[in-house]
C-alpha cells in the first residue's frame, strides 16, 4: 500500500495590515448585528472581495476586526478597523510603499497601514496623543492632516476643487500634534516626542 503524495511548499513571510473605515454592514444589508460577523463563513464574502478587488493580495487567514463588536454597536459605528494577515509578496511591498498606501474594501479605496503590536509608544488614531491608544475613544477627535475636530479618516481637503479624502495632499501644513512641530507630520518615526515615549526603540 502507497503512501499518499505530499507537496511541500515553502513558508512565505507574512505582513499584518490595517484598513481603516470598513463598512460593519454586509453586502446587501443596510444595517448591521454583531451576530452577523459570527461563526466560521462570516468573513468569507469580505475576504473574497478583498481578494478579488485587489489583484496579487493573498489572505493567509481570515480577516478579524480590531475591537469589540458590541461596543461598536452601543456606539452606533457604522465602519471600523480591519485586521488582515497577507502573504507578503511584491505586489504588497509596492502597495505599502506608497506614499498613501490603500487597499480596495467593499467597493472603495480605504487608507491602509502596517500593523504595529500596542505599545506605549503609539499614537492615539482619535486624539494623536501618545501612550494610551485604544483608552482614549472618549478623547475629542483631532485630525492628523488639518487639525480640525474629526478623525484623520474622515479629511476632506477644504480647499475648493481639491478632492482629496482621508489622506494629505499638496495643501496639508505639515505639523505634528504630539510635539508642536512644523518639520514632520503626525506619526512621523522621526518625531522627538515618540522617541523620548519609547527609549531603545530606535
Amino acid at each position: 500500500m502507497g503512501l499518499p503524495k505530499f507537496r511541500f511548499e515553502r513558508d512565505t513571510e507574512k505582513a499584518k495590515i490595517f484598513i481603516g473605515s470598513v463598512p460593519l454592514n454586509q453586502a446587501g444589508k443596510s444595517g448591521w448585528e454583531c451576530a452577523d460577523w459570527d461563526g466560521e463563513n462570516a468573513f468569507r464574502r469580505l475576504a473574497n472581495d478583498i481578494e478579488l478587488s485587489n489583484p496579487g493580495i493573498k489572505l493567509a487567514s481570515k480577516p478579524s476586526w480590531v475591537g469589540k463588536l458590541a461596543g461598536m454597536k452601543s456606539r452606533k459605528q457604522s465602519t471600523a478597523g480591519l485586521l488582515i494577515i497577507v502573504d507578503m509578496n511584491e505586489d504588497v511591498k509596492k502597495m505599502m510603499n506608497k506614499e498613501y498606501p490603500a487597499i480596495k474594501v467593499a467597493g472603495k479605496s480605504r487608507s491602509c497601514r502596517a500593523w504595529k503590536e500596542e505599545n506605549p509608544s503609539m499614537l492615539c488614531a482619535r486624539c494623536l496623543k501618545i501612550g494610551h491608544v485604544g483608552a482614549g475613544r472618549n478623547n475629542e477627535p483631532v485630525g492628523k492632516w488639518c487639525r480640525q475636530k474629526h478623525l484623520s479618516l474622515e479629511h476632506r481637503c477644504p480647499v475648493l476643487g481639491c478632492e482629496e479624502r482621508h489622506q494629505g495632499c499638496k495643501h496639508t501644513r505639515i505639523w505634528c500634534v504630539p510635539c508642536q512641530n512644523n518639520g514632520h507630520i503626525t506619526g512621523d518615526d522621526d518625531c522627538p516626542a515618540i522617541r523620548k515615549s519609547s527609549p531603545g526603540k530606535f
